[in-house]
């Protein structure tokens, strides 16, 4: 996912290479990615499926995209807690 968002980020499209084998099978790893996937867009698919690249040059947590008045965060690092220090 982290492949797909980034790519749109950026005005991509992301094509998937999927097939089947000779025997005219769709391996099953690649049927249990593709399940997962669109569990995914289910969920959050308004966040890439038509949507522009990000205004932001670069974020160091993750990506952006965007539609007409939305920002779509993806936050892939997320920052680690700090301990607090006395004064």
């Amino acid at each position: 996912m982290r492949n797909l968002i980034d790519i749109v980020s950026k005005g991509g499209n992301y094509l998937l290479n999927v097939g089947p084998t000779v025997e005219g099978v769709i391996p099953e790893p690649e049927v249990q990615r593709l399940k997962e996937m669109g569990r995914w867009m289910d969920v959050n698919g308004e966040a890439v499926h038509g949507a522009a690249a990000s205004p932001f040059k670069k974020l160091e947590w993750g990506r952006c995209t965007q539609k007409p008045d939305k920002l779509f965060l993806h936050v892939f690092n997320w920052p680690r807690k700090r301990s607090s220090s006395p004064d």
